[in-house]
């Protein structure tokens, strides 16, 4: 099934061309919460906060014409990355990025899409430091986490995409 997925990357500038389907995706990804009014008006103003920044970086996956999932994030502000009061001096490429949402959409789950979008985005990218906001409740991805590759929240990333194998 994720053979035949094309992976578009965008851009800030290209933001309004894909907010809604971003929150569309969203929306889908967690049907079951969207009754609750403040989990569903959080995510527009994440996309424009995120989407806002001059770097943000994001990459779709399409089935044909369908949106399967997505994957995107953005450079912190030089010179404000969190690591910086930790580390001395500062590494050869001190710029960091922050890999922010990836979400697929369940007919696609668990064919490899997920790690596809992870990898598209984060090829395209050539800060020094990779950090993820979020944590992967599964136990292959701290697998993952643990060998190097993005990780859970508060570790950084030396290499560009998780070694995982399945």
């Amino acid at each position: 099934m994720t053979s035949a997925l094309e992976l578009r990357h965008y851009g800030h500038d290209d933001l309004p061309e894909i907010r809604q389907t971003l929150i569309d995706v969203h929306a889908d990804v967690h049907a079951d919460r969207m009754a609750d009014g403040e989990f569903r008006q959080k995510f527009p103003w994440f996309v424009d906060h995120w989407g806002g920044n001059p770097g943000f970086s994001c990459v779709i996956a399409y089935d044909g014409d369908e949106v399967v999932g997505f994957s995107f994030g953005a450079p912190a502000m030089e010179g404000r990355e969190w690591w910086r009061k930790r580390l001395a001096p500062a590494p050869e490429k001190p710029r960091t990025f922050h890999f922010s949402e990836l979400m697929v959409r369940e007919r696609w789950r668990k064919t490899g899409t997920a790690e596809r979008l992870h990898r598209a985005l984060m090829a395209a990218r050539d800060e020094g430091r990779r950090h993820s906001w979020w944590t992967w409740p599964t136990r292959r991805w701290r697998r993952c986490t643990s060998r190097g590759g993005t990780g859970r929240s508060g570790r950084i990333s030396r290499s560009r995409t998780p070694r995982c194998s399945p």
